[in-house]
């Protein structure tokens, strides 16, 4: 009998199923005879990593989705962490981590991803994730101006970036969340009450939590008030005049005799006959 031996590879073709013939013919008085063998040959994962590269800012969750061309594909991963904390090995179709940083420069993760098919297992990738630090303001030179006579005079200024990447944006808020300055790191302009700053960089990271609050005030309001005594006499009348006023640092009296004193509480001696009417302006030092 005639022996027949021989080798196929089929290691270079593309996943499917095949089936491998071996016929030997007829020789001498052997009759020719054949066999048959199927050969399954399994696609090899490939990953996609939605999306391929992130950047996050310090303290948030990483988002990456993980699929394959293989259904029921299963995913591990390893972790090159720098400048971070927070990263770690794991599997599953989704990697949700929170990272930060371990200092106040900008780190970076890279998630070395695997996946495995039944017994095939795929080539790895890798998706880097870069964590950027939040915006911090320096509020030490921070200076007021006061909402003087109930007008919108007061103003916040003085803050500078410490850290961050500019171009920056600003929103101020008042007590009640209302903005009341957009695109400025000053505020101008504004009446007594609380403002709060949130800055946000170019990387989209905010300040993790409002600059402030920063109260602007207002003089006390100013309350003219005053007593005179006597009421009533002959001429020459003195009347002393008793200054109640609140709030003012400044004062004007008129007599109603076309007279008129810049004193606290003067002593006015009426000497025509007639009734009089005075009058007391109280004012502040904002005028």
């Amino acid at each position: 009998a005639q022996v027949n031996t021989g080798a196929i590879n089929l290691s270079t073709s593309a996943a499917g199923t095949y089936t491998v013939t071996n016929s030997i013919p007829a020789s001498g008085i052997c009759a020719a005879t054949s066999a048959t063998y199927t050969v399954v040959i399994n696609p090899s994962p490939i990953i996609t990593a939605t999306p391929s590269t992130q950047n996050i800012c310090k303290g948030s969750v990483s988002s990456i989705a993980l699929s394959s061309t293989v259904p029921g594909t299963n995913f591990s991963w390893t972790v090159v962490q720098t400048g971070v904390s927070g990263a770690s090995a794991g599997g599953g179709p989704n990697i949700s981590q929170t990272l930060t940083l371990t200092g106040t420069i900008q780190g970076t993760v890279m998630y070395i991803i695997n996946a495995n098919a039944g017994n095939c297992t795929g080539p790895s990738i890798t998706v880097t994730i870069t964590v950027n630090p939040l915006p911090v303001a320096n509020i030490t030179a921070v200076a007021f101006t006061t909402a003087n006579c109930g007008n919108n005079t007061g103003s916040i200024t003085g803050i500078v970036m410490a850290s961050g990447l500019a171009p920056y944006t600003y929103v101020w808020h008042d007590a009640s969340n209302n903005v009341v300055g957009n695109g400025s790191i000053d505020l101008t302009n504004v009446g007594a009450g609380a403002y709060s700053l949130t800055i946000t960089d170019a990387n989209g990271c905010s300040t993790a939590t409002t600059v402030g609050p920063f109260t602007v005030t207002a003089p006390a309001p100013i309350v003219a008030a005053f007593t005179a005594n006597p009421m009533t006499g002959e001429t020459p009348l003195t009347v002393n005049f008793t200054n109640g006023s609140t709030g003012a640092t400044n004062y004007l009296w008129l007599f109603g005799t076309g007279d008129t004193s810049s004193a606290v509480s003067p002593t006015y001696i009426y000497k025509p006959v007639g009734d009089f009417k005075a009058c007391l302006v109280a004012g502040n030092s904002y005028g």
